[in-house]
């Protein structure tokens, strides 16, 4: 009779350790099921936002809205088919009110027969501003002439005022991509603080993951990202705050000091540009050359000063 009670007690706890175990599975799959929907849920809030804005974007590709954001576009001149510049490249980097150009350019995607054909890249120093042609690349094309004279020179004045690695990464890519060329030279450099996402720009904000300035880039290219900068741009011009070209003047309110913690980021990100643009040159078969940046500090000092911190306070 003993016996008995305790085997039903103990076949009765069983029982109740099941029923809990089975309580408790049934809660945990529950709140994984909440975790799941949470999850898909969420996972198709995006996927629909995707499809929204692909919609959109093919949209206004398919009813001709935008521009091609190509620096190099292709056309026929005289039966032949060259590639020339494309100023509208520069409006994913400048307002469009203070966007540069490059010189005319007109050039095939193959090299002519017995021809050497140099590209340079940089900013105006390179370009030759104000008059490039006493600039390097007729300089260099002159110097090339003479001392080799069994080869036709060509040299290719890529170069652009105002512009700096952040600009010049996509302007080399594509042009390994289309472009066969021979040599590189690389005059850049002097814009790194100053230019676009550096920390004396006056071409927009300052910027310094390289990671955030790509992306952004990347969607000022889509359509929809130019609707929203001409939608800015109406925003601007309606307020009266759209900035006019002034040359160097610009920038004598954006000071940066030399012990700025900022400048860290610049180099990093140009160490980073100049190498995806070396490689870039690689990939298209060219040799690079890279060139430092000249500094002639007796003839050309700097257009202000600014005190010292430790004299300022």
């Amino acid at each position: 009779m003993l016996f008995e009670l305790k085997r039903k007690k103990r076949h009765r706890s069983v029982k109740m350790s099941k029923s809990r175990l089975l309580q408790r599975g049934a809660l945990s799959m529950r709140r994984l099921s909440i975790g799941k929907k949470r999850f898909f849920l969420g996972f198709f809030a995006l996927l629909m936002l995707f499809v929204a804005l692909a919609i959109i974007e093919g949209g206004l590709r398919l009813f001709g809205f935008g521009y091609s954001t190509r620096f190099f576009l292709e056309r026929e001149i005289n039966g032949e088919s060259v590639l020339t510049e494309n100023h509208r490249f520069f409006w994913s980097f400048f307002p469009k009110s203070l966007s540069r150009s490059p010189q005319p350019i007109q050039l095939t995607s193959q090299k002519p027969k017995n021809t050497k054909r140099v590209i340079v890249f940089g900013e105006s120093a390179a370009m030759g501003d104000p008059e490039p042609a006493f600039g390097l690349a007729r300089i260099l094309k002159f110097m090339l002439e003479r001392r080799h004279p069994d080869h036709n020179w060509e040299v290719v004045n890529l170069a652009v005022t105002a512009i700096n690695s952040h600009v010049i990464v996509p302007m080399a890519r594509e042009t390994a991509r289309r472009v066969k060329s021979d040599f590189w030279c690389l005059y850049i450099g002097n814009n790194e603080v100053v230019g676009q996402f550096g920390p004396g720009t006056v071409f927009g904000t300052s910027q310094s993951n390289l990671r955030l300035i790509r992306a952004s880039l990347a969607v000022k290219r889509t359509r929809i990202g130019q609707m929203a900068n001409s939608f800015w741009e109406i925003v601007a011009a309606r307020s009266k705050s759209e900035a006019e070209w002034a040359g160097m003047a610009m920038f004598t309110k954006h000071q940066v000091r030399r012990a700025d913690p900022r400048l860290n980021g610049v180099y990093e990100n140009f160490e980073a540009n100049l190498s995806d643009v070396i490689a870039a040159g690689l990939r298209g078969g060219a040799k690079v050359f890279v060139s430092s940046v000249a500094v002639n500090l007796r003839g050309s000092s700097p257009f202000r000063s600014v005190m010292p911190e430790s004299l300022s306070n």
